[in-house]
């Protein structure tokens, strides 16, 4: 009989048997954030189908899109006019364009797609400007000069921006021998191969002589221009729409002089509008929209039969901030615990309150001299507190003081009161080199200052902190009126993604020609550039934006220095608080200074973007630094630190005599209960005062070497002052300020639950 095993029986089958029981058929299929979904073979390839229909079908919809295609003629050099390249792009004649002005030319047809040409001056913020709204970039070179210091910071600062299509047209090519001609092409196609995606393609312009002439170069270049496909949209241009202006009306207001109605007409670009929304007029400032009326495209192959007119559903708020109210500084009203707490540090001449700390009792009879009439009883206190001074250091067999100890107190005492009053002078002579040797300072001892004589006043709304990494810094606390102005989130990452689900159904499509009509709005003397606004946007909060200095900047930038900064279709000009991050911890610190190749973040008051715009500042030599937009957040914690040295005298065991941190004895019961710290990582706290000119006894967890330093450090939040940030506008409009006492914080809800079902689809 053949021996029979008893078959396993194992608790989990193995990837044989389940293929093999399965026959090929693929497992239940989930997907993340939805309900799982059993898919047949079948149903997959029909699933896939229909994604390469629609990706297919968004393409032919761009491609016949009537929008004619922004080109902007940017030069790479300082000498170059692209008024030239202008003309033979547009075949015109040269006295035709005026001189000094941002060239707009009247769209030119070729092949059914409509081509605009705008022409840049020597400016890098016009550059800038025209580098937020335009489809082509194409970059003037003198191929006799090549690109130089100001071409590179051009291509620099388009980088940083974004360009969806980059060409290269060479000019003088007439001056160079012809078998030079396939290396300058070459060399010119490296110049931006490196920094934009796409295929590059390089043209040369003929002499102005050679213009009606010569139409190769001409005819290639608009059938490049109209058959290229965009290969990396700029996703923050994407995120709204935006219109150029291609008829404009304005009317005068007869009543209110010097505003008007004003009516521009062009093509959507970027994502869909809604009249609900303000929309951003280009160096303007912000208006609510009147009504939005789309009309027959004037070209193109693709009109609008219908013509709709959309008017806002109700009244938009234009609130950019509110008034303070002067009446109303405390924040929140204190509990009984707090109440209690402050009525007993109210007796005690002591430092701000320390988290996990333990206060130090008084007598009775010490309570009640506090009270008294300090002008009298003045001299008799200092002499008790020196007699009872002196006999502890006496009685004290750890320390044995010398004879002119005291006169050596005196002496640092005198020096540190001259070197108090010869600051002011000194300050007045600074200079560039004083400035970079505080930055050399900076770098080497970060936030350590020299004590001033009257520390407690001038350090009295500094608190100490246990660890700066984990205690607890309340948010609220200590906000200055100008919180009062601005608008705050519940959550403003959940509002950021809500709002922009939300433009996705706005009713107004891409590709539409529409008349958007605006009131109230100054005579304006450029050519309209639109941006319209998603909800909130335009209201002011705290802004936070990651800058780093541009590689060619080689000094370092004070804390309280000016900037010219450029906020996606924003300009400012600010003095932001600059912070830089702490690892492993949420609250950042302050920086006095900005080093070159380190990483530091603005923080000022500015209108709300929800898009990851890019941020650029600029000085007279260019560009300054570059960057891009955080987050809105008016509860992140900047805090200065601020670091006191001393140097140990007398040592036993772990007992330190410390010196020179500093020079009176109220200073040093006034930051009583503050740690101390070494460089070496040594941990203590100050035992008593020896002396009335700032000598004290500290205790520390081990012994202290000799030649270490012992530093304290206290700590107070920063926030950006309200007058510090200017908008800048050719003609500001008139602002909207609300009444403080209607303000609320701004909640955003997900009301668009078919765009998860509109994306399962996709």
């Amino acid at each position: 009989m053949a021996q029979k095993n008893k078959k396993q029986k194992p608790r989990h089958k193995s990837k044989r048997s389940r293929k093999q029981e399965s026959g090929g058929r693929l497992d239940k299929q989930f997907n993340v954030g939805s309900k799982a979904i059993a898919q047949s073979k079948a149903s997959r390839r029909n699933k896939t189908s229909q994604k390469r229909h629609n990706n297919k079908q968004k393409l032919l919809e761009s491609r016949r899109s009537n929008a004619p295609r922004v080109t902007g003629i940017v030069p790479l050099s300082e000498n170059i006019d692209t008024r030239e390249t202008l003309v033979w792009l547009t075949q015109g004649n040269m006295d035709s364009i005026e001189e000094g002005e941002l060239n707009f030319h009247e769209p030119i047809t070729y092949e059914s797609t409509p081509i605009t040409f705008v022409a840049c001056d020597t400016s890098l913020q016009d550059i800038l400007d025209v580098s937020l709204y335009c489809d082509v970039i194409l970059f003037a070179v003198d191929a006799t000069e090549g690109q130089d210091a100001f071409g590179k910071q051009v291509q620099q600062m388009l980088e940083h921006t974004g360009v969806s299509i980059a060409m290269i047209c060479l000019l003088n090519m007439h001056t160079i021998p012809k078998k030079q001609h396939a290396q300058m092409r070459k060399d010119a196609l490296g110049i931006i191969d490196s920094s934009f995606a796409g295929k590059l393609r390089v043209f040369t312009q003929p002499p102005i002589d050679e213009f009606p002439t010569q139409l190769s170069d001409f005819r290639s270049f608009h059938r490049f221009v109209t058959e290229q496909r965009v290969v990396e949209p700029l996703a923050w241009r994407e995120e709204r729409g935006y219109l150029v202006g291609h008829e404009v009306e304005y009317e005068p207001d007869e009543e209110d002089v010097g505003f008007g109605t004003l009516q521009v007409s062009g093509f959507v670009r970027g994502a869909p509008i809604t009249a609900n929304n303000p929309v951003h007029l280009m160096g303007y400032g912000d208006y609510a929209i009147k009504s939005i009326e789309v009309v027959p495209a004037p070209f193109g192959s693709k009109k609008t039969k219908e013509e709709r007119v959309y008017e806002p559903e109700e009244e938009v708020d234009m609130t950019a901030f509110y008034d303070v109210d002067l009446l109303n500084q405390e924040q929140t009203w204190p509990t009984a615990d707090e109440i209690l707490r402050a009525e007993k540090e109210q007796k005690e001449m002591k430092a701000r309150f320390i988290y996990g700390d333990e206060r130090l009792d008084k007598s009775d009879d010490e309570e009640e001299e506090e009270f008294e009439d300090e002008e009298t009883l003045k001299k008799r206190r200092e002499m008790m507190e020196l007699e009872e001074e002196l006999m502890d250091a006496y009685a004290d067999s750890d320390f044995e003081p010398e004879e002119d100890e005291g006169k050596e107190d005196l002496k640092e005492w005198e020096l540190a009161l001259q070197s108090q009053v010869d600051y002011a002078q000194r300050s007045l002579l600074e200079s560039a080199p004083q400035m970079e040797k505080r930055s050399h300072e900076d770098l080497e001892w970060p936030d350590e200052v020299d004590t001033p004589l009257d520390a407690r006043l001038k350090f009295c709304q500094y608190r100490g902190l246990e660890s700066f990494r984990h205690s607890r810094w309340d948010p609220s606390d200590d906000r200055p009126t100008d919180y009062q102005r601005i608008f705050e989130f519940d959550d403003f990452s959940q509002a950021r993604l809500h709002t922009l689900k939300a433009s996705m159904f706005n009713p107004i499509e891409v590709g539409s020609f529409v008349v958007v009509t605006i009131e109230k709005v100054p005579a304006i003397e450029t050519w309209p550039i639109m941006f319209f606004l998603n909800p909130h946007e335009h209201r002011w909060s705290v802004i936070h934006v990651n800058m780093k200095l541009h590689d060619e900047v080689v000094d370092s930038i004070e804390l309280g220095s000016s900037f010219s900064l450029q906020m996606g279709f924003r300009r400012f000009n600010i003095k932001p608080v600059i912070s830089e991050t702490v690892r492993n911890c949420r609250k950042r610190k302050l920086a006095r200074f900005m080093h070159p190749g380190k990483d530091y973040q603005f923080t000022f008051y500015a209108p709300i973007s929800f898009s990851q715009v890019p941020v650029m500042t600029f000085d007279e030599e260019g560009i300054q630094a570059f960057g891009t937009f955080h987050d809105v957040n008016p509860d992140a914690l900047v805090i200065e630190r601020v670091i006191f040295t001393g140097y140990p005298y007398r040592m036993k065991k772990r007992t330190i005599g410390i010196r020179m941190m500093f020079w009176k004895a109220e200073d040093i019961k006034f930051f009583k209960s503050v740690n101390l710290w070494t460089k070496d990582g040594a941990q203590g706290r100050i035992s008593s005062s020896i002396g009335l000119y700032g000598r004290f006894k500290a205790m520390f967890d081990r012994p202290v070497n000799a030649n270490d330093t012992i530093c304290m450090s206290i700590y107070k939040r920063s926030f950006p002052k309200w007058e510090d940030t200017e908008q800048v506008l050719i003609k500001e409009p008139r602002v909207v300020i609300g009444n403080h006492d209607e303000r609320e914080r701004i909640v955003v809800e997900d009301r668009y639950e078919e765009y998860d079902m509109m994306m399962d689809m996709e």
